[in-house]
């Protein structure tokens, strides 16, 4: 009858004896119907010969349910119910809470019969499993819970929040495997119950504490308590705060004080995984929510690493037992090693990198490679063996429905074992399981590796004990640098070491980096100007030494701070600003590497939905957080030669613009969630170096704002462009975004800071001065309505191509030239010197000025080296003349950045001005000075 072909040796045995119990409770007619439906389907044949052959478990459901055996049978998918179907006839059963456990036994048993036949048949994969029995917890602890409650409410009245006066509902937090959507064939569920407000019943017999006490009392007691029909789950609360010991409930506000004030870096690592899964869950969402903080700490983590480092050492001393080498799950190269490298990564990156805010393992994975925080190869590996050892769990504990991840040690349940997950023997088993733990093993054995201290050694004693002139000794001999510049710098540090707000941990910390960093100086070319720039960040971050963990768990992160601070005071200075820039360090290939506007975009986007969940100071503080690394990359690759002079700006002004657009996007949002907002016909336009694609480090921005709306909504606009001014130029901790200058606005300061577009182009006809003209040249929509920004285009050119009086227009430009070089104050002015950055500028604005009605291409672009370019093409300049300008303009621009980035050096900058000034003013005479002739 049964299809036996598949199976060997105590297989068949047990497969057939298993049958032949089934058939001795079944009626005759039952019977014949039985062995109808093997005989015509030898599939089905061959799978049930299957299930009954691996699982105990399997063949007693069928002795107590047979109608459970011939429903599988009738199926041609053998599907697990479908979600609706999973509490079949449960509430209709159960009258009392006896009758609710005898209910929730049976259609457990049966659902759980329907997902170990596709299970153990690998008709299902682990997600499907997975998720099948994740789905089953759910519904069956909400089911439960809900009937519960009407029970409850019944006798003691509805429990009521003091403050609000709504209905309270009882909370059920998953954690562990059910939170994470990845619970096993036969698993315990960690859960934690709470409620959101204190209170009473209404008849004030009962506060709500006692009320959701009793209440998870007896969820617990029907779902766990074993009975002659089994169990439903196994509940497991030892997560909830204070372990055994704790309350088995608690109100939102207590759960929220604890974990703010006690919680632990377990705790931290328990939540990664936390999911409200029953009861109120929109209301568990909330709560969840609110802890996020607490799990997903917003700078990088790495103070988190003593703790880990403590559970990975339990975890290395357990799994060295004997008795562990045969589990699948706390063994060596186990299950438990990958959830740990996976969770272990999320506790140090997810709160400055959202996307690893998730619960499953294997995504988890995938994205720690796709931020290359693990090789590719290491990756892939992990989550195949993830995924292999997980179906290992799920066959070992179909066989009889227990929590066991030990490998079997009798023949038929080896046989059992190999069969399930589909090899031909129990040696060809073991050698796979070999391979993947082995992959797993050396994964986690890397992890958290203690590096080398020897180098930093000879400068140990002498700091412990203060002796900053024998440190200074060593690194002059080691010929670091200037005594005196290292002896200020190890007395500021020793200084700030001792400071009284900084803790005895803190001071360890400092103790231990320093002679490392000392160490790290004497590899360090010029590095006594590096240990100078690198002392204000440590300084400023004394009293939050998680940085200074991360230095002392990334060494290489800690020689490329000393370089980058060498080799630029801007980018040492961002990092004293912004710590949380520390962790660019720890990945070269992520610092030295850019994108384009559209992957600025979409991470912008990610980052700000996950900042939203935490309210407008969470956004603002997105905002400034991804501004800070994208400039600090930048600055990083414009440093070390990767990016040109003019791919630095390009990237600098798509960076701009995508938060331009995303910051309107919100102060739209925001003020009609307040007020009525029109149609969103409103455009930022950029002028300056925003307009030209020329921003380098610090740059502020030059905008206009314009609409397309009747009067009726000027109010709505002004208080919109007063929010979006706000989240631009609101100072927080990490500073502001931007500085925003709106003078190029009609009218100026004296104009109204949010214009139409009629009048934009009624005051550019009628009133706009020649500067204001010159400032169109470099004009361009950077953000907002797409109608709006083509139609500003049009008016541009059509502004720019307009006739002009060129004897008058070059009287006005050379009197503005000479205004301008009044104004230069620095020793050597790059830009406004003659021969310096604001001639050539004003030259392409003289040539599109008054030719552009001659060859409207010159208005098609707003930066200076296209416009000369297309001179050159029309024939206004000499081909050569016009490379050379370029050439000059982007020495004189590439100077500027060196200048930003670092010490400006006014031999250096007077060497480079000289090398263009003459060819400047030829050009300069030949362009503009004939206007002398003319009069």
């Amino acid at each position: 009858m049964l299809n036996l072909t598949h199976l060997w040796g105590p297989l068949r045995a047990a497969a057939t004896h298993a049958l032949q119990r089934i058939e001795s409770v079944l009626t005759d007619a039952d019977r014949a119907r039985l062995h109808d439906l093997l005989q015509r389907d030898a599939d089905a044949s061959a799978q049930l010969a299957t299930l009954l052959a691996v699982s105990d478990f399997a063949l007693d459901v069928c002795l107590q349910q047979p109608q459970t055996l011939f429903e599988l049978l009738h199926e041609t998918t053998y599907r697990s119910p479908p979600p609706e179907d999973l509490l079949r006839g449960v509430h209709a059963d159960a009258q009392d809470i006896d009758g609710l456990k005898v209910a929730l036994r049976r259609r457990r048993n049966a659902c759980l019969l329907h997902i170990i036949w596709r299970d153990v048949n690998r008709s299902s994969d682990v997600v499907e499993t997975t998720h099948s029995m994740t789905r089953l917890a759910d519904q069956f602890i909400d089911g439960a819970l809900a009937r519960l409650y009407e029970w409850s409410v019944a006798e003691d009245g509805e429990p009521v929040g003091a403050s609000s006066g709504t209905v309270q509902r009882l909370v059920v937090i998953a954690l562990g495997k059910l939170g994470a959507g990845e619970l096993n064939l036969s698993s315990d569920v960690d859960l934690i119950f709470a409620y959101p407000e204190e209170g009473t019943t209404r008849d004030g017999a009962r506060t709500n504490q006692q009320f959701f006490l009793r209440l998870a009392q007896r969820l617990i007691q029907v779902l766990d308590t074993v009975t002659t029909e089994g169990f439903v789950f196994r509940v497991d609360m030892r997560l909830r705060p204070y372990g055994d010991s704790g309350a088995m409930v608690l109100h939102f506000d207590a759960l929220e004080a604890y974990y703010e004030q006690q919680g632990r870096d377990w705790e931290r690592y328990a939540w990664i995984r936390a999911r409200p899964c029953a009861g109120d869950v929109a209301a568990g969402q909330r709560l969840v929510a609110a802890l996020r903080p607490f799990v997903f700490r917003r700078y990088l983590d790495f103070g988190a690493i003593a703790a880990l480092r403590e559970m990975k050492a339990r975890i290395d001393s357990e799994r060295g037992h004997s008795a562990m080498r045969g589990d699948v799950k706390l063994g060596p190269g186990g299950i438990r090693e990958v959830e740990f490298i996976a969770q272990m990564h999320q506790l140090i990156w997810a709160g400055r990198r959202p996307a690893l805010q998730i619960r499953r393992v294997v995504e988890t994975l995938d994205v720690l490679r796709d931020m290359s925080l693990l090789d590719a190869e290491t990756a892939t590996q992990l989550g195949r063996a993830y995924q292999w050892l997980r179906n290992v769990e799920h066959r070992l504990q179909a066989i009889a429905d227990r929590q066991t991840q030990l490998l079997p040690t009798s023949d038929l349940d080896a046989a059992r074992l190999a069969c399930g997950m589909g090899y031909p023997d129990y040696a060809t088993f073991t050698a796979a399981l070999h391979e993947h733990r082995a992959h797993v093993a050396a994964a986690f054995d890397a992890l958290l590796a203690t590096d080398a201290v020897a180098p930093a050694q000879r400068f140990s004693g002498a700091w412990e004990n203060g002796d900053i002139a024998a440190l200074v000794g060593e690194l002059v001999t080691a010929n670091v640098g200037d005594a005196n510049e290292i002896t200020q710098a190890l007395q500021r540090l020793r200084d700030a070491r001792d400071r009284n707000s900084v803790s005895a941990e803190g001071r360890a910390r400092v103790d231990t980096l320093v002679p490392r960093l000392l160490a790290a100086v004497v590899q360090t070319e010029r590095g006594a100007l590096a240990l100078t720039r690198v002392v204000p960040l440590l300084e400023a971050t004394v009293r939050r030494s998680a940085y200074y963990m991360l230095l002392l768990e990334n060494p290489a992160a800690l020689a490329l701070l000393l370089q980058i601070c060498r080799d630029s005071r801007w980018l040492a200075d961002e990092l004293t600003r912004h710590p949380a820039l520390l962790d660019e360090l720890l990945d070269p290939g992520l610092l030295y590497t850019v994108g384009d506007a559209s992957a600025l975009r979409t991470e912008l986007r990610t980052r700000l939905a996950f900042a939203a969940r935490e309210g407008e100071e969470a956004e603002l503080e997105a905002l400034r957080a991804f501004k800070e690394t994208h400039e600090f990359r930048v600055g990083a690759c414009e440093l070390r030669g990767i990016l040109a002079l003019m791919n630095v700006s390009d990237y600098l002004t798509y960076l701009a613009e995508v938060i331009l657009d995303e910051a309107l996007a919100l102060a739209w949002r925001q003020t009609a969630a307040i007020y009525e907002a029109p149609p969103r016909a409103f455009a930022i336009i950029g002028f300056g170096k925003l307009g030209g694609l020329e921003l380098g480090p610090g740059s502020d921005l030059d905008v206009v704002f314009l609409h397309d709306h009747d009067e009726q909504q000027s109010a709505f606009l002004q208080r919109m462009v007063r929010r979006l001014l706000h989240i631009l130029t609101t100072r927080t901790h990490s500073g502001a975004l931007y500085d925003i200058d709106t003078r190029l606005r009609p009218s100026g300061r004296a104009g109204t800071m949010v214009s139409s577009l009629t009048a934009f182009e009624r005051y550019q006809r009628s009133d706009a001065w020649v500067w204001e003209h010159q400032a169109l040249v470099r004009a361009r929509p950077v953000a907002g309505d797409a109608r709006i920004r083509e139609a500003f285009d049009v008016l541009r050119r059509q502004l720019l191509c307009a006739p002009r009086d060129r004897v008058q227009l070059r009287h006005s430009i050379v009197d503005m030239r000479r205004r301008i070089a009044k104004s230069a104050t620095a020793p050597v002015d790059l830009k406004r010197e003659p021969g310096g950055i604001v001639d050539i500028e004003f030259m392409v604005q003289y040539l599109v000025l008054a030719f552009a009605c001659d060859f409207p291409a010159l208005a098609q672009f707003t930066d200076n080296i296209r416009i000369l370019d297309t001179a050159a093409s029309v024939g206004l300049l000499d081909v050569g003349v016009a490379a050379a300008l370029k050439d000059a303009y982007l020495a004189l621009r590439a100077e500027r950045h060196r200048e930003a980035l670092d010490i400006p050096d006014d031999g250096r900058a007077r060497e480079v001005l000289d090398r263009y000034r003459t060819l400047i003013r030829e050009q300069w005479d030949a362009l503009l000075v004939p206007l002398v002739s003319e009069e």
